[in-house]
């Protein structure tokens, strides 16, 4: 079973996707938090496969949760979710992600781009 945590301060989101992504989770073991900071500690114990953060959070933002995760695991597969559309927050992103996807989005393109990573 693969594990995929799924960060945003936004806690509709992180309910809707909850409902929308039920599917998943035959084969994946999801994980829902609003605190990056929260956050970067479940991904320091559970070594997550698949990383999909929103970029603007109070504390942390996306790139930098992203960053620091790299550094504990290279191979972990990332996804940035960004209501921003300014050049210099896509050219951060592309050096920590495997995707980027802007908000909103479409929760059938987030699953695909979640199950094309593999």
């Amino acid at each position: 079973m693969k594990k995929i945590i799924f960060i945003d301060d936004e806690e509709n989101l992180l309910t809707s996707l909850k409902r929308s992504l039920r599917n998943l989770t035959e084969d994946w073991i999801p994980f829902f938090e609003t605190d990056p900071v929260k956050a970067f500690e479940l991904i320091e114990k559970e070594m997550p496969d698949v990383i999909v953060t929103d970029y603007k959070m109070p504390g942390m933002n996306g790139i930098e949760l992203l960053e620091k995760s790299r550094k504990l695991n290279p191979s972990v597969k990332t996804i940035l979710l960004s209501g921003q559309s300014e050049n210099e927050v896509f050219e951060k992103a592309k050096k920590v992600t495997d995707n980027y996807i802007t908000k909103p989005c479409d929760f059938d393109e987030l699953k695909k781009t979640i199950l094309s990573l593999f």
